[in-house]
């Protein structure tokens, strides 16, 4: 997540990025359109080639538990057209892509840093519109008899054919690289509830009918990427259902298949809700592979937290409303191992859901669901919090003013390695740092917040693991770093190696802005905010600079309003002096 704003891509920046020094070849890998390759890194960077339509939206990531990632894309020409360095989780890439042309790109997984890559990393190519293969004809694409071995479900029994199922039966079957049909026959009025579920693809469910029109399909209705598709037949006769991979893609792996009545599906939902929860309570209980429902009353402004632990499974925790809307979910939030835990603020008052599933609807045994409250340290500008080792305190809270600008970080006293989250006052997340102020303790540099109310944030360990030392939290007002007719000159390092700049736009117009360093040995990650007609601001281009001491950058702005520019330096507990200048750039 990008901090600060909200993370749109709308619109494709005109960026000239100033690229010194020796580019080191490695031999290309293929990143094929859904999938994760899991590669040994080496070198100083290595390269993934893919197609890609003019228009297609594609989302690029790159995540390694061993070093901070940066992705750059370049055309089929060499040049940079989009990068970036930690809007993904825990400082991993994450890019929203939007394809300019039909065109061949080269993904470049470096060190932000530059430095040697260790260890292994994730490189995955999601979600597009459409990719650059061998088209899949509908006409033509065969579907093969998967040879197949019944598995016992909590609700259904044990299909014995290969190629029909019935109301009450699941099967499983193992694909290779091709699609299953089964034959179900229904009654007029007959509804059922059909699941396609994968640990090893991402499913997609098809139900056509004896005329050979699809009637009813869904991709991730289940979650987990699985499949489900609730139909009432209108009539008499059989239907096919075809389960295949999203985004076009055969079947490729093991999956089940389960068809369960309509009732069975509603006696399933009653068996597993209606059980209540109170804060302060630790029910246990037994999984088997099923959802199972903790209503509680929750009062608007009361801090809450969630645990769901078990020594048999990889727990999965979610919430809803009394109206089955999504608040939050987490898998491994709690301190140890694969327990979930989470943390939310209600802004009204009324009934919530807690849904405890295993990770993948997989595995069974007891686990332990428990609520409490946590109670929040209220935040007061320029007055710092000292929390003492030992103590529980990790939350708190501050009133903000949307037309105010803060800094808001903590210093560890001991050699804790601090990281801190930020949640608005609906308590959705919207930033996160691990060591942009002194001595690598977190820092959020000039907040520009959306809204006036109350902003909670969280304090814990990088590593999630016990803090030893006593830490401090400080929120101050301050005041932006403003670029008119004249550039701006500013120092980092002393209390945070990140600054934030801006100046004011006119929509349509261009604009250059040039950053100058007074070293040549360092790394320098920037992000350019546009604003928006709503008045919020949204990330458009990121830049970078290594080991240089001058860029230069040109931008479009699509709105009136203020740009806002996050400069980022690896500075490593040193400091450096950097000045900024904007100008408009007049066409000829």
């Amino acid at each position: 997540m990008e901090e600060y704003s909200m993370r749109l891509m709308k619109s494709f920046l005109i960026m000239m990025i100033l690229l010194m020094g020796v580019v080191t070849a490695f031999a290309q890998q293929e990143l094929v359109l859904g999938d994760t390759l899991t590669v040994d890194a080496s070198g100083t960077e290595m390269e993934f080639e893919f197609g890609a339509f003019a228009g297609d939206e594609l989302i690029i990531s790159a995540t390694s538990d061993d070093f901070d990632t940066l992705i750059t894309v370049l055309d089929d020409q060499g040049n940079v057209i989009d990068s970036d360095d930690d809007s993904g989780e825990r400082f991993n890439s994450e890019l929203a892509f939007t394809s300019p042309a039909d065109a061949t790109y080269t993904v470049v997984v470096s060190d932000a840093f530059g430095q040697e890559l260790t260890g292994t990393v994730d490189v995955s190519l999601l979600l597009p519109s459409a990719l650059l293969q061998d088209p899949v004809v509908e006409a033509t694409m065969e579907t093969e008899t998967i040879e197949a071995t019944p598995e016992s479900s909590a609700e259904c029994v044990e299909t014995t054919g290969d190629d029909t199922i019935g109301v009450g039966e699941c099967y499983t079957g193992v694909a290779d690289d091709a699609n299953a049909t089964y034959s179900l026959d229904l009654a007029a009025g007959e509804a059922v509830q059909i699941t396609a579920e994968s640990d090893e693809f991402d499913t997609y469910l098809e139900l056509v009918d004896g005329n050979g029109l699809v009637v009813a399909e869904d991709d991730d209705s289940a979650g987990d990427l699985n499949s489900q598709i609730d139909f009432t037949a209108p009539e008499d006769g059989t239907y096919d259902i075809v389960v295949r991979g999203a985004f076009d893609r055969n079947a490729d792996g093991a999956y089940t298949v389960t068809v369960i009545s309509a009732d069975a599906v509603a006696s399933s939902s009653e068996a597993s809700t209606g059980s209540a929860i109170e804060p302060g309570m630790d029910v246990e209980g037994t999984y088997n592979g099923e959802y199972i429902d903790y209503s509680f009353n929750a009062q608007a402004g009361t801090m809450y937290s969630i645990t769901l632990s078990s020594p048999d499974f990889d727990t999965y925790l979610e919430l809803y409303d009394a109206n089955d809307n999504y608040v939050a979910e987490d898998d491994d939030g709690a301190d140890t191992g694969t327990d979930s835990r989470l943390s939310f603020s209600p802004t009204t008052t009324g009934t919530y859901i807690i849904k405890v599933r295993s990770f993948g609807m997989s595995g069974s045994g007891a686990y332990t669901l428990s609520l409490s409250t946590v109670q929040a340290v209220a935040l007061t500008v320029d007055e710092p919090y000292t929390v003492e080792a030992g103590s529980d305190e990790r939350v708190f809270t501050f009133e903000a003013n949307a037309d105010q600008v803060y800094d808001l970080y903590a210093l560890s006293a001991g050699e804790d390695d601090l990281y801190m989250t930020l949640y608005d006052p609906s308590g959705s997340e919207i930033s996160y740092d691990d060591d942009n102020g002194y001595q690598s303790n977190p820092f959020f540099r000039a907040l520009n917040l959306p809204e006036d109310g109350t902003y909670r944030v969280e304090v814990s360990s990088y590593s999630d693991s016990e803090l030893t030392s006593d830490f401090t939290v400080y929120l101050e007002e301050t005041e932006r770093l403003f670029i008119d007719d004249e550039p701006t000159s500013f120092s980092v390092g002393d209390r945070s190696d990140v600054e934030v700049v801006a100046f004011d736009v006119k929509a349509g117009e261009t604009y250059r802005l040039v950053l100058e360093v007074d070293r040549d040995d360092l790394y320098v990650y920037g992000d350019m905010l546009q604003p928006e007609e709503s008045g919020m601001s949204y990330s458009v281009a990121s830049f970078s600079l290594n080991n240089v001491r001058r860029g230069v950058f040109d931008l479009d702005a699509e709105y009136n309003g203020l740009m806002r520019v996050v400069i980022d330096f690896s500075l490593y507990n040193e400091s450096a002096n950097a000045t900024v200048s904007v100008t408009r750039v007049t066409e000829e």
